[in-house]
């Protein structure tokens, strides 16, 4: 175990051998650590869990440093395994050694190399966990919203809709992903697609748009601080309308973004803003008609 610690810590960034090495060292007392159990005193956890988990944990990152996401999530879903298998209790000071936690990170690895169904997957495993600390749509927006890729997270999201019920935690993850794919400067076919998802979000009723702010105060006040997450008092239902009006606009088409403004404007939501955005949006059509 010290071995393998040792060859751990000695990484050198640029050198792919010590990566190497380390794995090395780490499939060696992967190897062994069960065979601490009968010279230790019997515990909430068998004597080889934390261990083993920790080894796993550091595999994986090594095998991501190598750019082996295939190999790094089939690692994290043996931390999970090893976990479960141990009949150990989970307590949430355990942190990244959690099932849950390695599900999702499995999700990241497989949601990155492209394999949204894989990466689906792995956050829906999360709720066959006995008594996980979040649920896994609360992952699956995590997972999604940390890629920086608007296409993938997409692609995730998408997935995530076809292996999970669709949820408060779901519309804050639409929300996000919607958000990010206009920031990509996003082409035509991109933001149908962001499109395609709100409406997806929007239709699955009111009550998971009030759960989501619900959902997503709780968040904020257990962070200590304010996510990014403009006129969030305005509720779901009306953001994602919001978030609409802007994508149809970006993709040209005018009267659809219209519609959708005039729908919040109807519904006395973000009054401001709406009336500025109708505003833009008649004298891009009059220019429009002009020019014809």
């Amino acid at each position: 175990m010290n071995l393998a610690g040792a060859a751990y810590h000695s990484i050198t960034p640029s050198d792919n051998n010590t990566i190497r090495t380390a794995i090395d060292e780490l499939d060696r007392f992967l190897v062994l650590a069960p065979d601490m159990a009968p010279a230790s005193t019997p515990g909430a956890y068998p004597a080889w869990l934390l261990p083993s988990v920790n080894a796993l944990v550091w595999k994986a990152d090594c095998q991501r440093r190598l750019d082996d996401r295939i190999g790094a999530a089939s690692t994290e879903l043996r931390v999970a395994t090893t976990f479960v298998a141990a009949g150990a209790p989970a307590d949430q000071r355990l942190g990244g050694f959690l099932p849950e936690e390695a599900y999702y990170r499995a999700a990241v690895d497989y949601a990155i190399i492209g394999r949204p169904a894989e990466a689906a997957g792995c956050l829906a495993s999360i709720r066959l966990l006995p008594n996980p600390f979040r649920p896994a749509g609360q992952h699956a927006w995590n997972a999604a919203t940390s890629l920086g890729d608007a296409a993938k997270a997409r692609q995730l999201t998408h997935e995530t809709l076809r292996q999970l019920p669709l949820d408060d935690w779901t519309v804050i993850q639409i929300y996000y992903v919607a958000r990010l794919t206009r920031g990509s400067e996003a082409d035509t076919a991109a933001c149908l697609d962001a499109i395609d998802l709100i409406n997806h979000a929007i239709a699955s009723g009111e009550t998971n748009m009030i759960a989501a702010s619900a959902a997503f105060a709780r968040v904020k006040q257990q962070a200590g601080r304010a996510p990014d997450l403009q006129d969030q008092d305005a509720g779901f239902h009306a953001l994602l309308l919001r978030t609409r009006s802007e994508l149809e606009f970006d993709a040209g088409d005018l009267h659809g973004a219209r519609a959708t403004l005039q729908e919040l404007a109807t519904r006395g939501w973000l009054l401001e803003s709406t009336a500025t955005a109708l505003e833009r949006i008649r004298s891009r059509i009059n220019a429009e008609e002009r020019n014809r």
